[in-house]
């Protein structure tokens, strides 16, 4: 790659464009793992911000990047929601809209990352095929060594607004990763269903 712009717009072809648009990668798991730099210890690394989860080095990365595109939303897209590049040094930010149709359970290992691995398979069987598909706003942020290759990738994303769209809206609560850095007071999160609508509240205890 001749620039770290070209890696970036190449890896969201990689997610966006079907074969049809005369793309040969879509959803290509091995020629996406072509944009990140070589396993060095603490990179690339892929975290899914607010409580992951983290992926460090190839193996992990390729590991979610299966289930992410392969397994749990062979559809995914990750639109870029405007033209505009959030740009600083080696660091570039991209907004998208990140769509997609659950066909699979997430991770049910130790990436096991709730709220989205509450939901089972036979929930989305359930739900299929019109109601498990979901429209979050995202921002993705890479950045990039002097190779123009990915050293680490942080998604920031609304866990809410995902389930919102893919649980089942009888659902009266839901669950939130632990924390996995030290904080001051607990957090609990609870979920409730009134007339119209949802009411979520947070509780913060000191």
């Amino acid at each position: 790659m001749a620039s770290n712009l070209e890696t970036l717009n190449n890896f969201l072809d990689t997610i966006n464009k079907p074969n049809d648009t005369g793309w040969q990668h879509y959803h290509d798991v091995a020629h996406l793992l072509t944009f990140f730099c070589d396993d060095n210890g603490n990179y690339p690394y892929v975290g899914i911000t607010q409580r992951g989860p983290q992926f460090t080095n190839l193996a992990n990365i390729r590991k979610l990047f299966i289930q992410l595109l392969n397994t749990t939303f062979p559809d995914m897209a990750w639109t870029p929601a405007n033209k505009l590049r959030m740009t600083d040094g080696n660091t570039i930010a991209v907004e998208v809209d990140v769509t997609g149709t659950q066909q699979a359970t997430w991770f049910q290992d130790n990436f096991k990352s709730p709220p989205l691995s509450q939901i089972d398979r036979a929930t989305i069987a359930r739900l299929a095929p019109n109601n498990n598909k979901m429209d979050i706003p995202a921002c993705m942020v890479f950045t990039f060594d002097g190779d123009y290759k990915v050293q680490q990738l942080a998604i920031y994303m609304d866990r809410y607004k995902m389930m919102d769209d893919l649980a089942p809206k009888e659902w009266t609560s839901i669950r939130l990763p632990e924390k996995t850095h030290p904080i001051d007071g607990a957090a609990g999160v609870t979920e409730s269903m009134p007339g119209r609508g949802r009411l979520i509240t947070i509780t913060i205890q000191d």
